[in-house]
Protein backbone atom coordinates (compact mmCIF):
# COMPACT_ATOMS: atom_id res chain seq x y z
CA UNK A 1 0.00 0.00 0.00
CA UNK A 2 3.05 2.62 0.81
CA UNK A 3 4.62 1.93 -2.33
CA UNK A 4 1.57 2.60 -4.20
CA UNK A 5 0.84 5.89 -2.52
CA UNK A 6 4.65 6.81 -3.30
CA UNK A 7 4.13 6.02 -6.92
CA UNK A 8 0.57 8.21 -7.18
CA UNK A 9 3.38 10.98 -5.23
CA UNK A 10 6.16 10.82 -7.56
CA UNK A 11 3.54 10.93 -10.48
CA UNK A 12 1.72 13.83 -9.45
CA UNK A 13 4.94 15.71 -8.37
CA UNK A 14 6.03 14.97 -12.11
CA UNK A 15 3.64 16.06 -13.84
CA UNK A 16 3.05 19.55 -11.99
CA UNK A 17 6.59 20.04 -12.55
CA UNK A 18 6.21 19.58 -15.89
CA UNK A 19 3.31 22.33 -15.96
CA UNK A 20 5.29 24.68 -13.22
CA UNK A 21 8.26 24.72 -16.42
CA UNK A 22 5.79 25.55 -18.97
CA UNK A 23 6.91 22.92 -21.38
CA UNK A 24 10.76 23.30 -21.27
CA UNK A 25 12.23 20.14 -22.52
CA UNK A 26 9.71 19.51 -25.15
CA UNK A 27 10.97 20.60 -28.24
CA UNK A 28 14.59 21.25 -29.46
CA UNK A 29 16.41 24.34 -30.46
CA UNK A 30 16.30 25.53 -33.83
CA UNK A 31 19.69 25.68 -34.62
CA UNK A 32 20.87 22.31 -32.85
CA UNK A 33 22.14 20.79 -35.65
CA UNK A 34 25.71 23.75 -35.13
CA UNK A 35 26.36 22.33 -31.78
CA UNK A 36 29.21 20.61 -30.90
CA UNK A 37 28.25 16.89 -30.72
CA UNK A 38 29.77 14.15 -28.59
CA UNK A 39 32.41 11.59 -30.53
CA UNK A 40 31.40 8.62 -28.25
CA UNK A 41 27.72 7.80 -26.48
CA UNK A 42 27.19 9.65 -23.36
CA UNK A 43 25.74 7.65 -20.07
CA UNK A 44 23.65 9.43 -18.02
CA UNK A 45 22.71 8.18 -14.43
CA UNK A 46 19.25 9.24 -13.06
CA UNK A 47 16.20 9.21 -10.52
CA UNK A 48 13.19 9.90 -12.36
CA UNK A 49 11.92 11.77 -9.07
CA UNK A 50 15.14 13.68 -8.91
CA UNK A 51 14.34 17.63 -9.98
CA UNK A 52 18.11 17.58 -10.94
CA UNK A 53 18.02 14.95 -13.51
CA UNK A 54 14.40 16.52 -14.90
CA UNK A 55 16.74 19.43 -15.68
CA UNK A 56 19.35 17.48 -17.34
CA UNK A 57 16.96 15.35 -18.98
CA UNK A 58 14.96 18.88 -20.27
CA UNK A 59 18.63 19.86 -22.07
CA UNK A 60 19.07 16.99 -23.48
CA UNK A 61 15.77 17.13 -24.91
CA UNK A 62 15.99 20.57 -25.89
CA UNK A 63 19.62 20.10 -27.62
CA UNK A 64 18.66 16.57 -29.33
CA UNK A 65 21.55 14.78 -27.33
CA UNK A 66 21.21 11.11 -26.98
CA UNK A 67 22.88 9.11 -24.17
CA UNK A 68 22.47 5.89 -22.22
CA UNK A 69 20.28 6.32 -19.59
CA UNK A 70 20.72 4.22 -16.55
CA UNK A 71 17.88 5.08 -13.90
CA UNK A 72 18.98 4.46 -10.09
CA UNK A 73 15.57 4.50 -8.08
CA UNK A 74 17.03 4.29 -4.30
CA UNK A 75 16.30 0.76 -3.76
CA UNK A 76 17.76 0.26 -7.13
CA UNK A 77 19.91 -2.64 -7.15
CA UNK A 78 20.84 -2.85 -11.26
CA UNK A 79 22.69 0.52 -11.76
CA UNK A 80 23.37 1.86 -8.37
CA UNK A 81 26.40 -0.27 -7.63
CA UNK A 82 27.97 0.66 -10.94
CA UNK A 83 27.29 4.59 -10.29
CA UNK A 84 29.02 4.46 -6.74
CA UNK A 85 31.97 2.22 -8.25
CA UNK A 86 32.48 5.14 -11.08
CA UNK A 87 31.38 8.06 -8.96
CA UNK A 88 32.17 7.23 -5.52
CA UNK A 89 28.39 8.19 -4.11
CA UNK A 90 25.16 7.53 -5.56
CA UNK A 91 24.44 11.12 -6.17
CA UNK A 92 22.10 12.10 -9.73
CA UNK A 93 22.23 12.90 -11.96
CA UNK A 94 25.76 11.51 -13.10
CA UNK A 95 27.23 12.44 -16.45
CA UNK A 96 29.73 11.08 -18.48
CA UNK A 97 31.01 12.10 -21.87
CA UNK A 98 34.16 10.44 -23.22
CA UNK A 99 35.53 12.71 -25.82
CA UNK A 100 34.56 15.43 -28.32
CA UNK A 101 35.02 15.63 -31.64
CA UNK A 102 36.15 19.47 -32.72
CA UNK A 103 34.15 21.49 -35.31
CA UNK A 104 36.39 23.62 -36.22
Amino acid sequence: MAAAVATAINKVTSVSASLVRFGHGIKCYPDVQNFQRPEKQMTLYLKESCPFSRKVREAFSELDLDATIKPCPIEGTRFRPELKSIGGKEQVPFLIVIAFHPIC
